[in-house]
């Protein structure tokens, strides 16, 4: 989304990039042209109307004075208008598209993985990676929580409740720490997350898993219990590795 109320002072070069930039995103000038023109004049403002003005280099103090933040012109640029950097976001993240029924998991700000597409969706496959319209585009983008966290959470309460059936981890050990019935389609969870997820967020699913398990050790009542679990994560992580080499 392009970032507007702002000023900027401009090369003709730059002149050139940022108007183009505005043209593609549906800001004219106000005179209602939409090409290049007055690439000689030093400030351009973005009002926040949405449309583009000059200002000539014998009124720069006026330009001073004006409202509008001032932005560099080659940070407008390299960003595409939006006027916010990379560094500004932690990656990955997931954004839900208000246009078509997918989720992206973007590594940069334009860049990503589909990794969740409805039936009814026929463009887009997951596993696709093309460029894609900056996340920081609310028209067409809204944050979501990684698709996968939910599955994770599924599988935690479902744990959680077979420990609750049998206080007693002698009886069926490994089904109470992996429940083995539990199934999706006849598939096990665990298996399910993985088919869902990227070799690096399964990965980390596991050892963030055993890493919880090992912390609530000496907080809960069954101390071995926590072990155990934590230990089949662990076990789990080592044969995924393993299985890479």
């Amino acid at each position: 989304m392009i970032k507007t109320n702002i000023k900027m002072r401009v090369t003709p070069e730059q002149s050139v990039k940022v108007q183009e930039i505005c043209f593609k995103n549906g800001i004219k000038w106000v005179s209602g042209e939409n090409k290049a023109i007055y690439i000689n004049e030093p400030f351009i403002t973005i009002s926040s109307e949405k449309d583009i003005r000059w200002t000539g280099k014998d009124r720069e103090s006026i330009f001073i004075k004006a409202k509008e933040k001032e932005i560099d012109a080659d940070l407008f640029i390299r960003t595409n208008g939006s006027c916010i950097e990379n560094k500004d976001f932690k990656y990955p993240m997931w954004f839900k598209s208000k246009m078509t029924d997918i989720i992206v998991r973007f590594d940069s700000f334009n860049k990503g993985e589909v990794v969740y597409v409805s039936k009814e969706e026929s463009f887009y496959t997951t596993g696709m990676t093309i460029g894609f319209i900056p996340h920081t585009d609310t028209t067409i983008w809204q944050q979501v929580e990684n698709p996968n966290l939910a599955t994770d959470k599924e599988i935690e309460q479902v744990i959680n409740e077979e420990y609750k059936k049998d206080s007693s981890i002698n009886k069926d050990k490994q089904d109470m720490i992996n429940p083995s019935h539990y199934k999706k389609g006849g598939i096990e969870a665990i298996d399910y997350m993985k088919a869902k997820s990227t070799p690096e967020e399964f990965k980390g699913h596991l050892r963030l898993t055993a890493l919880k398990y090992l912390s609530r050790y000496g907080q809960k009542d069954n101390e071995l219990q926590e072990l155990e679990k934590a230990k089949w994560y662990l076990d789990r992580l080592i044969q995924e590795l393993k299985n890479e080499n």
